[in-house]
């Protein structure tokens, strides 16, 4: 088993201004850049939505259009990703694509029509994994129900439901633990991307592997993705990390942030040993985190925007460097309890 990084390519769109930039850059010459510089820093892959492909090659996205444009965005966004040997997880969206614009109330079928609609983007794409942020958290769970059956229907049909794994995001059918729990019984094949800061913003506290071991059991065997995010909670983002000018480090860090990197980093080994118990067939032998730290307002802003663009960087980057550390510590146990060091989870 492998642990492969990718960053996510919120909080790095193109602009001029861009901190990342450097210096004046076209759109194109911004992401050449970009992206050799995310190689250079040793992650596998980007995490990118639908639209930020669109707007990397084209500049713009149109839902309307898009489906006349994908061979020409495809060939040029897969070259690119070719050129730096980058990986790619899609972002796809039943509505309220990328949450810009008011939330509209959708019905289940017009979330199932989209969703059919963005998978067939997606699969040309060609993405080892697929994100989706699905449905919508005032489903009943009825409509919950309902959803998923068509979702994992479409998903066989566009011949991508091992790559699929469904977000537990705010806002969405999977917001909560409780709700994920039930729907997760109901379908034995769904998957999921945990973001757990998510469900610790919405009970409004952190809970941990022993408070909560059958919840547990039944989610981390399911996990496809993460979103390597740590939050507390009343934030979905920490504040802490070192940063370009090393103003800030976790010794910083408030007892809650001290306390939920503990239980963030327990739940990640733990998956990873769910892995490992899986076999080596499932997740195609990739244990896939995405270091999902986003610019304001879930980053707590300084008021320059400069700054906060440097500060999300280097968040991203720390968290990167501390799961690979992570990892090889854990892998490092695994092969001390049968008297070597070695990696027995392949």
């Amino acid at each position: 088993m492998q642990l492969k990084v990718f960053r996510s390519l919120w909080g790095l769109e193109y602009s001029q201004e861009h901190p990342a930039a450097n210096s004046k850059l076209s759109r194109r010459e911004y992401y050449e850049h970009l992206f050799s510089d995310l190689r250079a820093l040793g992650y596998d892959g980007i995490e990118a939505s639908i639209s930020d492909v669109w707007i990397l090659v084209n500049g713009d996205y149109s839902a309307a259009s898009a489906n006349a444009e994908i061979d020409t965005v495809a060939d040029a966004f897969l070259a690119l990703l070719s050129k730096n040997n980058l990986q790619y997880i899609c972002g796809v969206y039943t509505s309220w694509d990328d949450y810009i614009g008011p939330w509209q109330k959708r019905t289940v079928a017009e979330h199932t029509a989209q969703y059919k609609s963005q998978l067939a983007i997606a699969r040309a794409l060609k993405p080892v994994r697929i994100n989706v942020h699905s449905g919508s958290d005032d489903f009943t769970l009825e409509e919950a129900v309902e959803f998923f059956a068509s979702a994992q229907d479409l998903e066989k049909d566009a011949g991508v439901e091992r790559l699929v794994s469904h977000e537990t995001h705010r806002g969405r059918t999977l917001y909560n633990p409780w709700t994920t729990q039930i729907l997760l019984a109901k379908f034995p094949n769904l998957h999921i991307t945990l973001d757990i800061s998510h469900w610790f913003v919405v009970v409004e506290r952190l809970f941990s592997l022993e408070a909560y071991p059958d919840l547990f059991k039944v989610v981390l065997p399911r996990v496809r993705h993460v979103h390597a995010r740590m939050g507390t909670s009343q934030h979905a983002q920490i504040t802490f990390a070192t940063n370009a000018s090393a103003t800030t480090n976790a010794a910083t860090a408030s007892e809650e942030e001290q306390e939920a990197q503990k239980v963030f980093e327990e739940i990640w080994r733990a998956w990873w040993e769910s892995l490992r118990t899986l076999g080596s067939t499932f997740n195609d032998k990739m244990a896939s985190m995405t270091p999902e730290y986003g610019p304001p307002p879930y980053q707590i802003s300084s008021g320059d925007v400069a700054r906060d663009g440097t500060e999300l960087w280097a968040m991203a980057n720390w968290q990167k460097g501390k799961l690979r550390d992570l990892f090889a510590q854990w892998v490092t146990g695994i092969g001390r309890t049968s008297g070597k060091d070695t990696l027995l989870c392949e």
